[in-house]
This record gives C-alpha cells, sequence and structure tokens, in this order.
C-alpha cells in the first residue's frame, strides 16, 4: 500500500474539512494584514 492510499484512507471528509476551513481563514487574515500594510505612509 502506498503513503497515498494509506493518507486517503485516513483523512475522512468529515477531519478535512475544518481543517480547509482554518487554513482559508488564515490566508484571509494574511491578505488582510498584506493590503493594509502594502504601502504605509506616516499620519503626522
Amino acid at each position: 500500500m502506498t503513503f497515498a492510499d494509506e493518507a486517503k484512507k485516513a483523512v475522512t471528509p468529515r477531519a478535512a474539512l475544518p481543517v480547509i476551513g482554518v487554513l482559508a481563514l488564515q490566508l484571509l487574515f494574511i491578505a488582510s494584514y498584506i493590503g493594509v500594510l502594502h504601502a504605509p505612509k506616516a499620519t503626522a
């Protein structure tokens, strides 16, 4: 049995969905910080 076969058997959609959701949330946080801080300017 290959590693890919074992991984497919071990990872269920019910377990993978929260992991994918957390990764998507982290990517949104990263994108928001990049969007806000891509060209900072001094306000004073």
